[in-house]
């Protein structure tokens, strides 16, 4: 009879205009709940959250309780957000998630979410309830990029080279380490500004602006509300995505572009600081500081230290090569441009489709240089 009644539902919601947000709590009854086919629920909807009733260990009860909780607190907290929705999985009384064969990323998959969530409850010795919470980015979001542009001296006169140095986000889970159970509100905060920056980053017109202001609001708020907590990955996360939203900003209005780049490079600083292991900071901090002027050498720097990181990301030995060709290091920018031809047949992608272009371009210019 239930899923009968939420077939209907997607059925219903297909002949009208969706809402602009919307929400849905599933008890499911059958342990083998999720090696069933299901319709998608919500199928428009593109910043859409998947969550499960929290993991308790023994003793330790409200796991639904609180799923429950941040379900309608952020279901809340996204009101006025198109395209925004949640999917909180639950058990029945009795039931534990535990025994449900599915990871939070599978569900996100089958029910075509860009969210999931799932957490761990355990006991504190203060007597307040703390939860290890996980999410992931099953399909994340845009991230940023810049021109970028420098010329290369050569017998015949000056060579350009053209392309962008850009921000593929590669940081695709976040851990939150002891949320307590009285601050499910922040959680949502930040769940939310990631799902307004979700929708704010497709594009770069007016409803973008709005959006990507509301993303930054609500990051700010959950800075604000767990700044007694040592959780320093969850903080730099914020920080890293206010910046990416600012540098969005400063695209938009172009008045007050540098006021918004100072701002997206001071929260691009504190997310280094806060975690200096995630290659995605160093990136969106390059290009940053791109945008600003900086010198050659601090964008390399940066660079440097994003493949350091992430010596697997496409992404990433592109920007290094691109600025390293601009540095005249062109041997190394070849070879950079190698790996990255190699990890695009590995991916089976054409993430830089005049790829062959500029390698043919430098290995010119280097051939030519070292004739003379």
């Amino acid at each position: 009879m239930k899923h009968t009644l939420i077939r209907l539902f997607i059925l219903l919601s297909a002949l009208i205009a969706p809402p602009a947000w919307t929400g849905m709590q599933i008890e499911m009854a059958d342990p083998l709940y999720f090696e069933e086919q299901h319709e998608v629920i919500f199928p428009w909807a593109d910043a859409k959250l998947i969550t499960f009733e929290f993991e308790a260990v023994e003793g330790i009860e409200g796991g639904k309780q609180r799923a429950k909780e941040l379900h309608d607190t952020f279901l809340r907290k996204i009101q006025g957000l198109p395209g925004g929705a949640i999917l909180t999985f639950l058990t029945p009384e009795g039931q534990r998630i535990e025994n449900y064969r599915i990871t939070a990323k599978q569900a996100a998959q089958q029910q075509k979410a860009q969210m999931s969530l799932w957490g761990r409850m355990f006991p504190d010795p203060s007597g307040d309830s703390l939860i290890n919470v996980r999410l992931g980015l099953v399909e994340p979001p845009n991230g940023i990029q810049t021109a970028y542009e420098s010329r290369i001296e050569v017998a015949r006169g000056e060579q350009p080279i053209r392309g962008h140095i850009k921000d593929e986000i590669s940081q695709t889970r976040i851990d939150f380490l002891t949320v307590k159970e009285s601050n499910i509100a922040a959680l949502a905060d930040f769940l939310s500004g990631l799902a307004f920056y979700y929708k704010g980053a497709k594009d770069n017109n007016n409803r973008s602006k709005q959006l990507l202001r509301t993303a930054i609001q609500r990051l700010g708020d959950y800075i604000e509300k767990t700044s007694d907590q040592v959780d320093y990955s969850a903080a730099s996360a914020a920080h890293v995505y206010i910046a990416r939203a600012a540098y969005r900003l400063s695209e938009i209005e172009r008045e007050k572009r540098r006021t918004h780049l100072l701002n997206a490079e001071k929260h691009g600083n504190i997310a280094i600081e806060l975690n200096p292991y995630e290659s995605d900071p160093y990136t969106v901090l390059a290009i940053i500081r791109t945008a600003l002027s900086h010198s050659t050498k601090e964008i390399n720097l940066l660079l440097k230290k994003a493949v350091s990181l992430d010596p697997g990301s496409l992404t990433a030995s592109y920007n290094l090569a691109l600025v390293n060709s601009g540095t005249g290091q062109l041997q190394d920018a070849i070879q950079r441009l190698e790996q990255v031809e190699y990890l695009q047949q590995q991916d089976q992608r054409s993430t830089y489709k005049d790829l062959d272009k500029l390698q043919h371009k430098l290995r010119t210019i280097n051939k030519d240089r070292q004739s003379q």
